[in-house]
């Protein structure tokens, strides 16, 4: 069950990043979809934080609940970074609601929830777009 836990986390992780890839604004202004910020990276880039898991079965079959963070990194007008904010949102929510990870374990979902998103911008000019969200799974 643990060896499965850990599969369902590095799958939507990736199942997240193929998503963000196939987005129209992503694939043409995204110069970096990273595992964690980069101090050289292009911009604009993004990165992926950590999945956080936890259990969510039932009597009779394995759940997960998993909440990942998404960091879009950049320079410039807010525009951008707002545009590519909602675009990355979209493309969460519009990701298909069924999962195979890479051992072949099938699990389902209701689909992808985001629970937050912070436009933000430091002292040096640099945007942050930064945005939450949570996917519930069970296994098939």
């Amino acid at each position: 069950r643990e060896e499965q836990a850990m599969s369902i986390e590095a799958g939507w992780r990736e199942a997240v990043r193929t998503a963000l890839a196939a987005e129209p604004l992503w694939a043409a202004t995204i110069n970096r979809i990273g595992d964690g910020e980069s101090e050289g990276a292009p911009v604009p880039s993004a990165w992926i934080g950590d999945v956080i898991g936890s259990d969510w079965g039932v009597k009779d079959r394995p759940g997960r609940e998993m909440r990942l963070g998404l960091t879009i990194f950049d320079r410039g007008e807010g525009e951008r970074i707002a545009g590519l904010a909602a675009a990355a949102e979209a493309a969460l929510l519009a990701m298909p609601r069924g999962l195979t990870v890479g051992d072949g374990t099938a699990w389902e979902s209701s689909g992808a929830v985001v629970t937050r998103v912070r436009l933000s911008r430091r002292r040096d000019g640099t945007r942050l777009a930064m945005i939450d969200a949570r996917l519930r799974a069970w296994g098939v």
